[in-house]
């Protein structure tokens, strides 16, 4: 993708109470929210200067996950899908990136597959991806291991 409004262009932003409802239908469906961990660092949203925030991330409490390699988030089955991309709710606090969020940090982006594997760049690091099915989601982390390969998740209900 060439630029950020070419991307944009490709791409409904979901917020207020609509986005909140996919948010919360995603945790609902992939994430253990029995969890200490989602109980002491998700649930309870603490005070920054831009809002208040949780400081973990979804992805460490997912209920059925496996981590897959960087080749298997290209499934040509999914690049012509509709899907639906977040990210977690972080300070700027806790992001030293400048222009960090070019959207929304609590909107739900629509758009094809394609146009988020093109357009990566311009998403937080921490993106969920799921479709109207629910069925599956893709996560892409932050996280690095020892040889500085990505880790990606794929998330089953």
């Amino acid at each position: 993708m060439s630029s950020l409004e070419e991307f944009q262009q490709k791409t409904i932003v979901i917020q207020g109470e609509r986005a909140d409802i996919l948010r919360q239908a995603y945790i609902d469906r992939f994430v253990d929210t029995e969890s200490e961990l989602y109980k002491t660092r998700i649930a309870v949203r603490r005070p920054f200067r831009d809002g208040l925030f949780y400081t973990g991330y979804l992805w460490e409490c997912l209920k059925h996950s496996e981590r897959i390699a960087e080749d298997q988030i290209n499934d040509d089955r999914l690049l012509d899908k509709i899907v639906y991309v977040f990210w977690d709710l972080h300070s700027s606090e806790k992001i030293w990136i400048k222009d960090y969020w070019k959207f929304p940090k609590d909107a739900v982006l629509q758009l094809k597959y394609r146009d988020v594997l093109q357009g990566s760049q311009y998403l937080p690091e921490d993106i969920y991806i799921f479709d109207d099915s629910m069925e599956w989601s893709l996560i892409f982390t932050h996280e690095t291991d020892l040889d500085n390969v990505r880790f990606y998740f794929r998330a089953i209900p």
